[in-house]
């Protein structure tokens, strides 16, 4: 019961904490709608690694951060789901697993069939560069490495950005 009541806590934390100012990268700089993609490399799920830099040399790219805990994380990946299956082959989509182990991330990706690629940042340090505050947290990413959308669904994201 304590653990439910403590991430209940956390979870109200986090959107409290979202409310109540804009986002901004480590340099202090607003990145929510606007401004450059910072690049960072992370293990995947697979084994493989993922980095931005590179997928962005060919692909617009949506990054998607998320945890196994949150509930609206687990109703999110349904639409990144069906989102990936529309347009995986032209956009880059990456779910990125916030601060879990790699093996609890890999039973709840096999529990909810997801199928995009996820990338693991143990330590939270790409989760900071981002200024993530809620979760899940959308980031689309053109080419040219502009960030077109900062905010909570995949769905608004796509009426909102057009790849």
């Amino acid at each position: 019961m304590e653990k439910l009541v403590y991430r209940a806590a956390l979870c109200a934390m986090l959107f409290a904490s979202l409310m109540l100012g804009a986002c901004s990268n480590v340099d202090g700089q607003s990145v929510a709608l606007t401004g450059k993609a910072t690049d960072f490399s992370l293990e995947t799920l697979d084994g493989g690694k993922f980095n931005l830099g590179e997928i962005l040399k060919t692909k617009n790219t949506v990054l998607v951060f998320w945890t196994t805990w949150c509930p609206s994380c687990a109703r999110e990946v349904a639409d990144v789901e069906k989102y990936y299956q529309q347009h995986g082959k032209d956009v880059a989509v990456i779910g990125i697993n916030i601060q879990e182990s790699k093996n609890k991330v890999a039973g709840f990706a096999d529990r909810m069939g997801i199928s995009y690629p996820i990338a693991l940042d143990t330590a939270g340090h790409v989760a900071r560069i981002y200024n993530v505050r809620g979760i899940p947290t959308v980031i689309a990413i053109n080419k040219k490495g502009d960030i077109l959308y900062f905010g909570h669904d995949i769905v608004e994201m796509e009426r909102k950005v057009k790849f």
